[in-house]
């Protein structure tokens, strides 16, 4: 189903995508938080308190907008604000600066998977949800811990301004 229905393909592949770079923060965002205040859990805390309500206030909001564009066009629309959105973490290394990106991460990314599994479900036939559905979200999740380890093995190589461009 999933390799025959192009919805699904591509919406997997672009969430696997997205948690590759999801997984590339989870590494790279400590050595950012302590470039920005050494050895501060204060910092680290509070950068992941700005992603944090980025995604409360759009959760909130996903659901009760009405958008008079597709679900496909939402998720392409808020995968690339979400990725665009780090482009705060390359310019000035400040405080707000970083904050700001990680509250649009946040606010960007929050609706994918509401959004998503609102195709999938309109897609994938009643008696096939439960082992298509794990098969997706084992495919999508997997690529969380991928990012993170090639993150850490890169870092050392590229440097973290080139990991954070790449997520």
């Amino acid at each position: 189903l999933m390799l025959e229905n192009k919805v699904l393909l591509s919406t997997t592949l672009m969430f696997m995508a997205f948690n590759v770079g999801l997984g590339a923060l989870t590494v790279f965002l400590p050595l950012v938080s302590d470039q920005l205040a050494p050895g501060s859990s204060e910092m680290f805390g509070a950068l992941l308190g700005a992603l944090a309500l980025g995604e409360v206030i759009s959760a909130g909001l996903a659901g009760s907008l009405q958008l008079n564009v597709s679900l496909g066009m939402r998720i392409i629309l808020a995968q690339t604000l979400s990725g665009l959105s780090l482009a705060f973490l390359l310019m000035e290394q400040t405080p707000w600066a970083v904050a700001s990106g990680l509250f649009l991460l946040g606010f960007f990314s929050a609706p994918l998977t509401i959004w998503a599994q609102t195709l999938r479900m309109q897609i994938i036939p009643t008696e096939l949800r439960g082992r298509t559905f794990a098969l997706l979200r084992t495919l999508m999740q997997g690529a969380t811990p991928l990012g993170g380890a090639l993150a850490g093995f890169l870092i050392p190589v590229m440097g973290i301004q080139m990991i954070i461009a790449l997520s």
